[in-house]
């Protein structure tokens, strides 16, 4: 059971994130899905950062604004490729 729970959020980042790129799937889907995978990230990454806060544990902390970072990351990379596309 936990390989499973550790598994599905995985598949449902990658089918999120191919979505997202994708023009087969329509713009309302694209919208919905970019906005619930970035709820998603920004989420995991402020959890983590409010744990080490709340426990004083500096690499939680780095952690959280490494992924943090790294979802910003992500975000600038898309609309790059979106706004090179059109």
């Amino acid at each position: 059971m936990d390989d499973l729970l550790e598994f599905l959020p995985g598949i449902l980042v990658d089918g999120a994130m191919d979505a997202v790129d994708s023009p087969r799937v329509p713009l309302w889907a694209r919208i919905l899905l970019g906005v619930v995978l970035l709820a998603f990230l920004l989420g995991i990454s402020f959890l983590v950062i409010r744990v080490g806060v709340g426990t004083g544990r500096w690499g939680l902390i780095a952690l959280g604004a490494l992924f943090l970072a790294g979802t910003a990351v992500l975000v600038v990379q898309k609309l790059c490729r979106r706004k090179e596309r059109n």
